[in-house]
């Protein structure tokens, strides 16, 4: 019973992060997108597809990119 209560919230934990980080990509402007020299369509498509993977490489590759021409 723990052990499933455990896996429950782990995956509570990965959707959600998950979820983050593509409201992120998509609440960002498109000009800001273009200044950082990345795609917006390439990297929702990297979240949706990717999962978990796809939103931990956006948070390392893209994100900081973003951030730095914000």
């Amino acid at each position: 019973m723990f052990r499933l209560v455990g896996f429950g919230g782990f995956a509570l934990l990965f959707f959600l992060f998950w979820a983050w980080a593509l409201i992120d990509a998509v609440k960002r402007p498109t000009d800001q997108w273009e200044r950082a020299h990345q795609s917006e369509i390439v990297w929702i498509l990297v979240i949706l597809l990717g999962s978990v993977l796809g939103a931990t490489a956006y948070l390392f590759i893209a994100r900081p990119q973003l951030e730095l021409v914000r």
